[in-house]
């Protein structure tokens, strides 16, 4: 596509110069031509340098943006088996308290 468009720039400026007299007026039109397309170059490289900056902006924040999502399934992780282990645990503290003490559980305990 871009030779396409490269090639049809370059039949039209052949065109544009053989309507032209002089050799000098070929000379101008193909100077001024390429100072056009310098300065689209210039304008193209300082475009591209401010993309490639924002591209590595944004290469750096999804890295950190990974991270600390990693760091938060684990943190869940850790605390999820935390949850587990004090759960057990009350429920062998519960299980302790009604086998020793099975006198204080019917007195409070209603009977319907």
């Amino acid at each position: 596509m871009i030779l396409n468009c490269s090639g049809k720039e370059a039949m039209l400026l052949m065109q544009s110069l053989n309507k032209l007299d002089t050799p000098e007026q070929k000379l101008e039109t193909i100077i001024k031509k390429h100072a056009e397309l310098l300065e689209e170059h210039r304008s193209d490289q300082k475009q591209m340098k401010t993309l490639q900056k924002k591209l590595l902006q944004v290469m750096k924040e999804k890295d950190q943006l990974q991270n600390e999502h990693s760091r938060a399934v684990l943190a869940r992780s850790k605390l999820e088996g935390l949850c587990r282990e004090l759960q057990r645990h009350n429920k062998t503290l519960k299980d302790t308290f009604v086998e020793s003490t099975p006198h204080v559980c019917q007195i409070v305990t209603p009977e319907l």
